[in-house]
Parts: structure tokens; sequence; C-alpha cells
């Protein structure tokens, strides 16, 4: 009943306190994260083959395409205090055998209605990037990120021994930026978004976008690892040597980082 009472440290004592420390997810040089991904795809593509031009095929209403989990990995390698260097791959593929329903045109190949067709879609999507802190505090930052983005696609079917594939690649520049804010020193909320548009207008039978959108949140258990909860977007649209294709994904995924 005689002891004095203690005072709770003020508010903006401890705010400063966690402006002046490193965050616990902050403090490495290299930084290795794997995950899944679980997104709901919509993809259609077009081809032409010596003026045989195929209307866009539906590859989840003409060949059955399905939710697929992806595998998906990204190094970081801080070379100082605002300076990071990333990599990122997302290898998705997609095998399914459907009955056509309709007419399609490939390559130049005509599949009728009521032929089995097995269809493969691959997609390994690369990133390649710099990222530069622009303004950083123990609450978090904000970042600048150049990056090329290295696309792979390829498109196969087959059908009673017909078969017809379509391979593109593809560098493409992107920019962007990345926000990240410690709602604790352990939780921070992260939104990260890069793209690059080519106007249909720019060059004559060329066009794209690309446009890449991330949200996540982390719990950093220790210095060297943390466990990421998150929603991702890709969008792509392109027209390149008269073959068109585009392709939206968006779902949740989980990934785990080890640093060091």
């Amino acid at each position: 009943m005689l002891a004095a009472p203690a005072g709770g440290q003020p508010a903006d004592e401890r705010w400063r306190e966690l402006e002046s420390a490193t965050a616990r997810g902050e403090d490495y040089t290299i930084e290795l994260a794997a995950g899944l991904w679980d997104p709901t795809a919509a993809i259609s593509a077009s081809t032409e083959v010596l003026g045989i031009r195929g209307g866009p095929i539906d590859f989840n209403g003409d060949l059955g395409l399905r939710r697929k989990r992806h595998p998906g990995f990204r190094l970081t390698l801080k070379t100082g205090r605002r300076h990071k260097l990333r990599a990122s791959l997302i290898p998705m593929q997609y095998r399914q055998q459907q009955v056509l329903g309709r007419r399609v045109v490939f390559r130049g190949t005509r599949l009728d209605i009521g032929l089995p067709v097995a269809s493969t879609f691959r997609w390994d999507a690369w990133r390649f990037g710099y990222e530069l802190d622009v303004a950083t505090g123990g609450r978090g930052y904000l970042g600048l990120i150049l990056e090329a983005k290295y696309t792979h696609l390829y498109t196969a079917l087959d059908s009673n021994g017909t078969s017809a594939f379509v391979e593109t690649r593809a560098p493409i520049p992107a920019i962007g930026g990345i926000a990240r804010f410690y709602v604790t020193r352990l939780t921070p909320v992260t939104v990260e978004a890069t793209g690059f548009v080519l106007p249909e207008d720019t060059l004559d039978g060329y066009h794209g976008r690309y446009i890449d959108l991330d949200v996540y949140a982390t719990l950093n258990l220790s210095r060297h690892l943390g466990l990421s909860v998150g929603y991702r977007t890709i969008d792509v649209s392109y027209l390149i040597d008269r073959q068109t294709g585009d392709y939206r994904l968006g779902g949740v995924y989980a990934s785990a980082a080890l640093r060091y």
C-alpha cells in the first residue's frame, strides 16, 4: 500500500526506441524465401501461321484448365543499408485433357468438335531487380524497384497424333515501388507493385502489359526466420509476331524466409 506507483513508458518514447533500433526482419545480408501460390487463372491465347489465324482459345473453357498450386522462390542480397539485389522465379505448369466443345484453330491446325485434346501450358516467370530504399525508419521504409522480367511461355496441344506448339520468350523492363510498415517490430505489412505498359500505337504489330501486385504480412519469429501470408496478382497481355495472349492469375500464398 505504501509502494510508490510505477508509470508506464510513454507511447512517444516507445516509438523513438523503435525508430532507433533495427527491426528484427531487416537485420540480414542474404534472404532466401520459398512458398506455395494458389492462384485462380484466366488464360486465353491466339496464333497466326501462314495467314491462318485462330480465334482466341479459352484455356479454362475449351481446354479444361483447373486451379493448381505453384512453388515460388525469391533471393534478396543486401549490398548496403538502402540497396538490395533481388531475383525470383515462379515456375507454373498446367496439364489437362478435355473433349472439345467447339472447333479451335491453333498454329494453323484445326481441331474439330468432339476430339479429345491433351494440352500443356508452362510459364516461367523470372524477375531480376534492384531495390533502392529512398526513405527508411524504424517503422518501415519506402523503396524504388527497377527490374527485368524474363517471361518464358510454352503451349502445346495434342489430339489423335496431331500436335502443335508455340513458345515465346520475352525480356520485359519494369519499374515500381515497395512500401513496408512495421505494425510491431515483429510484424511488417508490405505492398509491392511493378509493371510495364507498351501502348498499341507505339510499335506496329506489338503491344503489351505486365502488372505484378503483391501484398503480404510477415511474422518474424527470429532474426533468421520469417513466415508470410499474402495475396498476389499477375496480369499479362501481349501481341508479339501475330501471337496474342491474355493471362490473369491471382490468389493467396504462404512462404517462409531464411536470413543470414
